[in-house]
């Protein structure tokens, strides 16, 4: 009986997550780079995968990355791939600022051209339940986003209740939401994958629903976890799970 609930309960969440990846237009690296090139843009990047886990252990450090959930060994290469694509199509970062997380600084010194010049920010800060949150970091991101010059592109490495925050979009890792300076705030110009262009937002959710059924919790995918945590975002606490794409994770 409960397994049925649980199975049910996940195909509308799994309804709801196909809207989710759908609310801001998944840009084409063509189109992405596009507006990159053009400038007075920047990437509000959601850090790599990472190794399974909500949040951080308990008890971590910021000055100690041993103590922090980092990025797995795929999201390093996704990143370096991503590199790579950014330095055949000529895009630069003119300025990359990250959240002190370890898994965000090594996100930027990954994708930065020059490591040196990646900076830290505390507005970028992960504002996770439970992290000290400064109030008018959103708003300072905001405005120091509106000073882009135009001829640059900057890059920001935060984490997915941060840019959910600013621009209401639920990034999966290794997603990001291309913004630029509008009227007022900041106009969305879509999401950019890290990841190859054609990988499918919705199919690791059915596999993870599978995997539930058949009374499996381990290795589960992170995007089914993400719509877990909207449900339950704070109920439990952090649970030792995976993470990817629509919800309330933290990381």
């Amino acid at each position: 009986m409960r397994r049925a609930f649980v199975v049910g309960l996940w195909a509308v969440l799994l309804a709801a997550a196909s809207s989710c990846a759908t609310a801001a237009s998944i840009l084409s690296e063509e189109a992405a780079s596009s507006l990159l090139k053009r400038g007075g843009v920047t990437l509000l990047l959601r850090h790599g995968q990472t190794e399974p886990g909500l949040g951080d252990p308990p008890g971590f450090r910021l000055d100690d990355c041993s103590t922090q959930r980092n990025l797995s060994s795929a999201g390093r290469d996704a990143l370096r791939d991503m590199a790579a694509r950014n330095v055949q199509r000529g895009i630069v970062f003119e300025r990359v600022l990250t959240s002190a997380w370890c898994r965000c600084r090594d996100t930027a010194k990954l994708l930065a051209t020059d490591a040196r010049a990646v900076s830290d920010w505390s507005a970028l800060n992960s504002q996770f339940a439970g992290n000290p949150v400064d109030a008018e970091s959103n708003t300072q991101v905001v405005a120091r986003t509106r000073t882009v010059p135009t001829s640059e592109r900057w890059l920001m490495v935060t984490h997915q209740v941060n840019i959910t925050a600013l621009t209401g979009v639920v990034p999966s890792t290794g997603e990001g939401v291309l913004v630029t300076r509008a009227a007022s705030g900041l106009r969305v110009l879509g999401v950019v994958r890290v990841y190859a262009i054609g990988f499918d937002p919705v199919a690791p959710m059915y596999a993870g629903v599978a995997k539930y059924a058949n009374g499996y919790r381990k290795d589960f995918p992170e995007r089914v976890h993400f719509h877990q945590r909207r449900v339950w975002p704070t109920r439990r606490g952090p649970r030792a799970h995976v993470g990817l794409c629509a919800a309330r994770d933290g990381g």
